[in-house]
């Protein structure tokens, strides 16, 4: 049993990390600019977009791309000195100066993910917002990506309280309405879940559900040749699957000859970010996950 005594005092709302995903910027500039919408009694909402540069220049990033910039070591490193490596220096300052309590970075993806909420700390209140958000809104998946603090080089890495939200899918350089008002929807069930917790912080109870949790265990790279040029596709019984098992000896990817390339491992896996367009610079055709029910009691 977990004790839960959690306050929100100061949430952060943060797009545009990259600034070829649209959707997710332009809600955040539409929120940015109706305070009414996020207003609280009880908590301040602080909304930034991430990397104005590359937002205006459509693209990824200028640089480096800022999610991989945020380790702990690398934000004190003074030789750091490309454009996304001084956002990431100037955004961890402003987190602490504004004390913030829990951080969202939202983030759009080629990938069919839906609404999926990436965790890295099963903290007892993030779990209990998560389990809300999965009983009121079908379309939220939950994603648990355990990193060491030496290989946590995420946005979502510098606030002990924090998540990513992934919306998809969306072709990069497109605002996609239906994903735009899906996530906005999802950021008002958040703020008023905060709101409601806030209130009855005072007022404890126990609390046990049991939850679905997708456990990222790793990636795969598509076949290339010597030269490192890709050779085979994803094939057609997983695009757009994501969350669907793949089982031993089913086929994942089709060589451009037409030869299938079957997987050889010995237990059901659940593929993320099934052909990301942007994961190709990564060496990453899809991601492994395990699918668990996990336990959660709060007292």
């Amino acid at each position: 049993m977990i004790e839960q005594k959690t306050t929100i005092k100061n949430l952060a709302l943060i797009a545009g990390v990259h600034g070829n995903e649209l959707t997710p910027a332009y809600l955040v500039k539409y929120l940015q600019n109706s305070d009414n919408l996020l207003a609280r009694p009880s908590f301040q909402s602080h909304t930034l977009i991430a990397n104005p540069l590359a937002l205006k220049q459509r693209v990824r990033y200028v640089d480096t791309d800022l999610n991989r910039c945020f380790n702990r070591a690398d934000l004190a490193n003074p030789n750091y000195r490309q454009h996304e490596q001084l956002i990431a220096k100037d955004i961890y300052q402003q987190i602490l100066e504004k004390s913030i309590d829990l951080l969202i970075d939202i983030h759009s993806t080629t990938s069919n993910m839906m609404l999926a909420i990436i965790y890295s700390n099963p903290h007892p209140w993030l779990l209990k917002l998560f389990t809300h958000l999965t009983k009121i809104n079908p379309e939220v998946r939950l994603i648990y990506h355990p990193v060491s603090e030496k290989e946590n080089h995420f946005l979502k890495g510098i606030c002990p309280l924090a998540f990513t939200l992934e919306i998809g899918p969306v072709n990069h350089g497109v605002i996609c309405p239906y994903l735009f008002r899906q996530t906005e929807t999802l950021i008002y069930q958040i703020l008023d879940y905060i709101e409601q917790e806030n209130y009855l912080a005072a007022h404890l109870d126990t609390f046990s559900e049991s939850l679905t949790v997708y456990q990222r265990l790793g990636s795969i790279d598509y076949p290339r040749n010597e030269q490192g040029e890709i050779k085979a596709m994803l094939h057609p019984q997983i695009l757009q699957r994501d969350y669907q098992a793949i089982q031993p000896n089913q086929p994942i990817f089709l060589g451009f000859d037409g030869q299938e390339i079957i997987y050889r491992g010995e237990s059901e896996l659940y593929p993320i970010f099934v052909g990301e367009s942007s994961y190709k610079e990564k060496g990453i055709a899809l991601c492994w996950t395990e699918k668990k029910q996990i336990d959660i009691n709060i007292n």
